[in-house]
């Protein structure tokens, strides 16, 4: 025993001195000592004699008693007791020291120390000590335990320790350097056991700190300094590290093995890092000047970087690849790597931006913006070597500025190209989770580059803006293949491209040698540069395949297919390149157009331009055309216009007797068209024929010949069936080739150089006429209503037996359908329609006049449906032009949809007419039986279906129908049948393919053989088909010609004719698309002229359906009918004298 003061207490082994009196003891197994009351030191030296320690009163107070034991170096275990006073000490191979109503503790030299917590949730703590707070310690192997806030452990100079939590919830908390910053040295190995456990490593001032984690729930934090301090965790669920004060380097160590590496930023100095599955690290106090690094020690890594749920600022540097985050304007820790192949930041919520300075070493780099995401932005970076960049919109993918980049959920991208010579696409080549992509920002930076933008179509982005360098920089934005509708046009100094899936901005800069090129690729598209643009940037249009209207100023490419090109203000070049192509050129200007150059509102140089369009809009404007040779459209506007042929190298054919739509025109080689009223005109200095109308408003013509150089031109002045007079007086001096017409009640024609003067439709005249030796020309278009709506068949012939040609016309409704009668006057005007009611029958697609009851007058046949029946349809003539009501000859036969065709004549020699009617794939002999009415006979196929007319002709002249032709819709074929018993008994002869949809036929010796040929149009192309035969078998294709002229496209009816009385059937044909007719002079020898085209109205798309020729006036010129059936009205063009 002590005293009860404060006594010093040495135990060693079997001796024990208290306050230096020693007592000695032998073969004792243990001892147990009572210091009793006093502030007590007690000594021990573990032994193999079992040591007891009793500190006696007073208990809990400081000083108080303090147990020192040294064990020697052993592994030493201590457990603690039920009171925070108590516990046992056990050195490993010595008896144990156990003490009670001890308040402090100190183990020196333990190896390693061993710290036991209890089975229940247990606080343990493990911290680095120096003098400063605890008396012995040098910050070296020294460091303090407690168990759950019990006695506190001094241990000193133990260079390991190992801390078992045992069952429960531990938390286990280390601070591995003293506050003298000494190098700790210490090896802790901290065992969690069951339950939930965490352990929590702080350290003082600079260090680096590495982080190897293990398996699931184990790993090894390293405190790098001269000698090395490590934490080995086991059975732990949880491990947070604390960088209290200096500048730490913190790394994590991955596998040798390909890791997936999580890492999340939590404030500006905290985040969490996992390897795999591996047991995660929480850090927490990192400086800015201090750096977190992720090693991923080889094999195929990647780092996957979590941002906040705020606005994320991301920057990736080049080459090393480190991660820097700002949110707010704070600073957090910077991620840097090595041995890391692939990279994924992810910005969870908030608008984040992702800027990448390529290359940063990663092998791929994906980008995710996380949902909710409104306006994330992924900046990457190339460098300013030459690239190819590409731009993958629909994968979300971007490749070429020194990485591969992956995008996800990030609505903006800008890629600076850098000062390189670029090339960049933007497109969308896949589909694929990366799509979302809003708006695409390209910077070319200086140098020589490139960007194309194409095939955007179905993805999201709506706008790719483009900026420009001091180099010569190429933009191109490619259309696609359906009809595009493209504009460019300047906005803000910007020049915007907008109607493609994305609009396009282009930010340009001063440079003036950068170039847009749009194509627009096949479809008929729409491209207009607005005036503006050119002043910004050199422009190029490729219209590509189709139909495509160009406007805009530079380099103007057509392509191919039939377009329109029009010029803006400033110069351009223009090719139209295949196909029939268009020039057009507008504004308050004086027009010179030649075939390889237009001055207008722009000036333009020209290739491969067939047709062009010249609009004065206001004032007063000349147009000089003489010198091209293709088609011309004039529109004078307001003003008093001059269009001069003057430089045209051959006479002229000038049609101007209608106020405001061509009529016709057949120059050399130029054909024109005026849209509006032209006041003057200037000859060639050759032959020229001039057409004009005295209307309301004056016109002078000059003939452009003289005296020296005489010229054959003629005048032809239109008086409209008003009185004219001519004045041969000019300035009171009679001049034989000029003067004046005057018209009552109408207008003035000047003439100048004219020694042919002739006055058309003049009640009286004076002055003197000539012939002329002319074009093939129709005057003005006279309208008829038909009576019904939808006129859809025409036939003419005398019906009332005046002499004059009359006229008849199916209405195929909707209902009332009619067939109605319009006589004529004598002079070429209808009466007004006699309508006769079929109200039940659909589809009357023919009509005929023949005799089929033999009384000597012109009967009226038709063929249609009736209650689903091919019916024919007879109106018998009472010979004054009036008519019985309608007579209904049904067959057996139901009327399929489609055509119901018919055709009338004697086909077996009874010298009564037959009807042949049709229907989809054949046709029906119908027997006349008397008074009007028929009967079926026999059915013959035609070899095809969908026919759409029946045509016959006698070839010998016999009086007996022996050859018939039949065009058929599907396929697109002409069926042919003879009659060769001439006995009515028809027989298919042969199917020849034809161009795609024919419509109609005619038949006429075209090529002077002998022969009957059969013409063929078709609605489908600008192509009519000429078949021929050997003796009327081995029927082929002897010409199938391609027209520029547009106009006979689509093509609904054909009809043969000897038009100009040379002698030579020619072709007329009902052009649907350009409401016009169009007539084509036959050659001789089965060719035929380029089509001239004579407009049917002036409103809408009447689209001619039928066509008739007969001499409607009198005067010995065949005359033309078409129907109209969208203004259910029929038009007469009479044919000009010559």
């Amino acid at each position: 025993e002590g005293t009860a003061a404060d006594d010093t207490i040495l135990v060693d082994g079997t001796t024990v001195s208290i306050n230096g009196v020693a007592f000695d003891y032998a073969n004792v197994a243990s001892a147990e000592i009572d210091s009793l009351a006093g502030n007590d030191d007690i000594y021990v030296t573990v032994s193999d004699v079992a040591i007891s320690i009793d500190g006696g009163v007073p208990t809990g107070s400081t000083p108080s008693d303090h147990l020192t034991v040294d064990v020697l170096g052993a592994p030493t275990n201590f457990e603690p007791g039920p009171l925070n006073d108590e516990g046992v000490v056990k050195a490993t191979g010595y008896e144990y020291v156990s003490f009670d109503n001890i308040e402090g503790l100190t183990i020196i030299g333990a190896g390693p120390a061993i710290i036991n917590g209890t089975n229940g949730d247990d606080m343990i703590t493990v911290i680095a000590r120096d003098a400063s707070t605890h008396v012995g310690a040098d910050g070296i192997q020294d460091f303090t335990s407690t168990v759950n806030a019990g006695l506190e452990i001094l241990w000193l100079d133990a260079a390991a320790a190992t801390v078992n939590a045992l069952s429960g919830n531990d938390d286990i908390d280390i601070v591995a350097t003293a506050p003298n910053d000494a190098d700790w040295n210490v090896a802790v190995t901290v065992n969690g056991g069951y339950g939930q456990d965490d352990t929590s490593v702080k350290t003082l001032f600079e260090h680096d700190v590495i982080y190897t984690p293990d398996t699931i729930n184990s790993g090894l934090l390293t405190i790098d300094d001269t000698a090395p301090s490590t934490v080995q965790l086991n059975d732990m669920e949880e491990f947070y590290y604390g960088a209290q004060g200096g500048d730490v380097d913190l790394s994590v160590e991955a596998t040798v093995a390909g890791d997936l590496i999580k890492y999340t930023a939590l404030t500006e100095a905290s985040g969490t890092v996992q390897v795999n599955n591996l047991l995660a690290m929480k850090f927490n106090g990192m400086s800015a000047d201090g750096s977190f690094t992720v090693d991923g020690l080889g094999g195929n890594d990647t780092l996957v970087y979590n941002g906040t749920s705020a606005d994320d600022e991301f920057d990736v540097a080049a080459t090393t690849g480190a991660i820097s985050l700002s949110v707010d304007g704070a600073d957090y820790v910077t991620v840097e790597q090595t041995g890391v192949e692939d990279i994924i930041i992810r910005g969870q919520d908030g608008d984040d931006t992702f800027t990448l300075n390529g290359p940063t070493g990663y092998a791929t780099v994906k980008l995710d913006g996380g949902l909710p995401s409104a306006s994330d932005l992924a900046i990457i970076n190339g460098t300013d070597a030459d690239e190819d960049i590409i731009i993958d919109v629909g994968s979300g993918i971007v490749v070429g500025t020194g990485d591969l980049v992956l995008l996800t959920s990030v609505e903006h991208v800008n890629v600076n190209a850098g000062n390189g010579a670029d090339d960049v696409l933007v497109t969308k080549l896949y589909d694929s989770a990366g799509g979302g992509i809003t708006e695409v920002g390209v910077d070319l930076g200086d140098g020589d580059d490139s960007i194309v933008v194409e095939n955007l179509v179905g993805s999201t982005v709506r706008v790719v803006g483009v900026a420009t360098g001091d180099g010569d920089d190429d933009i191109a934005i490619n259309g696609t293949n359906n009809n595009d509708s493209i504009a460019a046009e300047v906005s803000d100094g910007r020049i915007v491209v907008s109607g493609l899936a994305a609009t396009v901005v282009i930010s340009e800069s001063a440079s003036d040698s950068d170039m847009l090129t749009i194509y627009g690729f096949a479809g008929d598209d729409s491209i207009v540069a607005n005036n503006g643009v050119e002043g910004l940037i050199d422009v190029t249009i490729n219209g590509g395949a189709g139909a495509d209207y160009i406007f805009g100023n530079g380099t103007l490419n057509g392509d191919a297919g039939d377009d329109r090109i029009e010029i803006g203000l400033g110069a351009s070049v223009v090719n139209g390149g295949t196909g029939c192509n268009v020039v057009i050129s507008q504004g308050n200007v004086n027009f010179t157009l030649s075939n390889t150059n237009l001055v207008g509102s722009g000036t333009a140089t020209l290739t491969n331009i067939q047709q062009a369009e010249l609009d004065g809009c206001l004032g007063n404007n000349t147009f000089d055309i003489g010198a091209f040779t293709g088609d011309v459209t004039i529109t004078g506007g307001g003003g008093s216009d001059t269009v001069d042929f003057s430089e045209s190298d051959s006479g002229v054919n000038v049609d101007l007797d209608k106020q405001d739509i061509f009529q016709s025109v057949n120059t050399n080689g130029l054909h024109v068209m005026f849209t509006d009223l032209i006041a003057n005109i200037i000859g060639s200095e050759f032959n020229d024929t001039i057409w004009v109308s005295c209307l309301p408003m004056g016109r002078n013509v000059d003939g452009n010949g003289s005296d020296t150089v005489p010229t054959g031109d003629i005048l032809f002045v239109d008086a409209h069936n008003r009185m004219a007079t001519v004045d041969h007086m000019v300035g009171g001096v009679p001049v034989p080739d000029a003067g004046t017409v005057y018209v009552v009640n109408s207008g003035v024609v000047t003439f100048d150089n004219i020694p042919t003067l002739n006055t058309l439709n003049n009640t009286a005249a004076t002055g003197f006429n000539g012939g002329v030796d002319g074009m093939l020309a129709y005057t003005t278009s006279v309208n008829y209503t038909s009576g019904g709506t939808n006129p859809g068949a025409i036939a003419v012939g005398d019906l009332n037996g005046d002499g004059y040609a009359d006229m008849v016309v199916t209405t195929t409704g909707p209902r009332p359908r009619m067939i109605n009668v319009l006589l004529n006057n004598g002079y070429g005007i209808m009466s007004a329609p006699t309508s006769y009611a079929t109200p039940s029958v659909r589809r009357m697609y023919d009509i005929h006049l023949a005799d089929v009851d033999g009384d000597g007058d012109l009967d009226i046949v038709s063929a249609g449906s009736l209650s689903r029946l091919v019916t024919v349809i007879t109106l018998l003539n009472n010979g004054d032009g009036t008519f019985s009501a309608p007579i209904y000859s049904q067959t057996n036969v139901r009327s399929n949809l489609g055509v119901v065709a018919s055709a009338v004549g004697n086909i077996d020699g009874d010298n009564a007419l037959e009807v042949i009617v049709g229907n989809s794939r054949r046709i029906e002999v119908m027997d006349n039986a008397g008074g009007g009415a028929f009967v079926q006979d026999a059915v013959v196929l035609t070899g095809a279906r969908t026919l759409r007319q029946i045509q016959m002709v006698d070839t010998d002249g016999d009086g007996i129908m022996d050859l018939m032709a039949i065009p058929n819709k599907v396929p697109s074929t002409v069926s042919i049948l003879r009659n060769p018993g001439a006995d009515g008994n028809w027989v298919l002869n042969s199917v020849v393919r034809v161009n795609k949809v024919p419509t109609s036929v005619a038949m006429a010796d075209f090529n002077a053989d002998g022969l009957y040929e059969i013409a063929v149009s078709n609605c489908s192309s600008n192509v009519f088909t000429v078949l021929a035969s050997s003796a009327y078998t081995n029927w082929y294709i002897q010409s199938q010609p391609v027209f520029s002229e547009l106009r006979t496209a689509r093509s609904r009816a054909i009809t043969a004719a000897d038009i100009n009385g040379d002698g030579k059937m020619d072709l007329l044909l009902a052009s649907s698309k350009y409401r016009s007719v169009v007539t084509m002079l036959a050659n001789g020898n089965g060719t035929f002229s380029d089509p001239q085209a004579f407009s049917t109205g002036t409103l809408g798309k009447w689209q001619p359906t039928a066509i008739a020729v007969a001499d409607f006036n009198g005067d010995g010129g065949l005359d033309i009918a078409v129907a109209n059936a969208l203004t259910n009205n029929i038009s007469i063009l009479l044919k000009n004298p010559t």
